[in-house]
């Protein structure tokens, strides 16, 4: 038997100067994601698909690259998602 993925949507904002991607509670529980959680984003035509990054937490070029992260984006990642 093939289960269907779930189809849920998404909206755009404006966001320091570029766009973020708001995604539903729903969805965020679903994917276990945080904020800082990475994304991978592969787009094809018209089509984007976000996937999360799961990487063992000594990864340090990712540990920092987060850290860079939150310490730019912290606060208004926060602000989406209260």
């Amino acid at each position: 038997m093939h289960k269907q993925d779930d189809t849920t949507f998404a909206i755009v904002v404006p966001h320091e100067g570029g766009l973020a991607v708001v995604l539903d509670a729903p969805t965020i529980q679903r994917l276990k994601l945080s904020a800082g959680s990475a994304l991978k984003l592969a787009s094809k035509g018209t089509s984007v698909t976000l996937t999360p990054v799961r990487q063992e937490v000594n990864d340090s070029e990712f540990n920092q690259a987060t850290a860079h992260l939150h310490k730019k984006y912290g606060k208004a990642l926060k602000k989406l998602a209260e």
